[in-house]
């Protein structure tokens, strides 16, 4: 990653940081963010599991496959 795109890439967030901040006084858009931080924070346990158990489990899953084509 170049220094170029990755200046966007901290402009972009800190725009949507400013944006949730001066809707946090609703407290709608305050429920919203709530949500948002919460479903991704449980896409980040799908993925860092699907990591960690993906390689534990693909053995066992493989043999089963073999054993299904005959």
């Amino acid at each position: 990653m170049n220094y170029a795109h990755s200046a966007r890439a901290s402009q972009k967030i800190s725009a949507f940081y400013a944006a949730v901040l001066r809707r946090s006084n609703d407290e709608r858009a305050a429920s919203l963010v709530e949500y948002v931080l919460l479903i991704s924070l449980m896409a980040l346990a799908c993925f860092v599991a699907a990591k960690y158990l993906g390689t534990s489990t693909a053995r066992p899953y493989s043999g089963a496959a073999s054993g299904l084509e005959g």
